[in-house]
């Protein structure tokens, strides 16, 4: 498992996902004193259809997207009371409306008849209109730009809950400019008390980016 940390101040730790658990998909002990809200920050572009390297996924997106659904298999189980929201992007950007876990478990269940599974989370995932991202580049200022405001205008915030941003690509951004809204969005996690992960995604993933 991945070591999480409990400084809810941290801007960003950086860890391949190549040789963890489950054939790399990422996992961490998600247990929180306190209910909690999530975002997402998935990239979707190009680059993350080539090959994993780790012989289980076909693709960076397949661990990607596997990475996703064991982390809302584990924040469901834990049984507190989570909120989450998701931003796509690649060239642009996209994102979710903000969606209350247990909500969308019960919405499965009672869709697909039984209790719900990876597969339907992974079915479910793969549906949802914001995670369709056209154009080749990468861009991680239009992600955290998009993600920064989202956090600011407080719809995802609820009082009590600890806020906790996942960040999950290739590691290879190829247009924008990240220098200006790292900084920004260093301000945005500490303003906002907020623990942020940022996930190397194959075994191929540029951590320096």
């Amino acid at each position: 498992e991945v070591p999480i940390g409990q400084d809810q101040n941290t801007v960003a730790l950086l860890a391949a996902v190549n040789g963890l658990p489950s054939g790399g998909e990422a996992t961490h002990d998600t247990s929180l004193s306190t209910p909690v809200n999530v975002m997402m920050v998935l990239d979707f572009s190009a680059s993350m259809g080539n090959p994993s390297g780790d012989g289980n996924h076909d693709s960076n997106l397949a661990v990607m997207e596997q990475s996703v659904v064991n982390l809302m298999l584990q924040y469901h189980a834990q049984g507190s009371d989570v909120n989450m929201q998701f931003v796509a992007f690649g060239q642009g950007e996209s994102h979710s409306s903000g969606i209350n876990l247990e909500a969308l478990f019960d919405f499965l269940k009672a869709e697909n008849g039984h209790p719900v599974t990876a597969t339907d989370l992974g079915n479910w995932l793969a549906n949802q209109s914001w995670t369709h991202i056209s154009g080749n580049a990468t861009n991680y200022e239009t992600a955290l730009t998009d993600a920064n405001a989202l956090w600011n205008s407080g719809g995802l915030q609820t009082a009590g809950h600890d806020n906790v941003t996942y960040f999950m690509s290739d590691g290879v951004s190829n247009t924008g400019n990240d220098s200006s809204i790292l900084s920004i969005w260093a301000s945005a996690l500490a303003n906002n008390h907020i623990t942020s992960w940022a996930i190397g995604v194959g075994t191929n993933a540029d951590l320096s980016s």
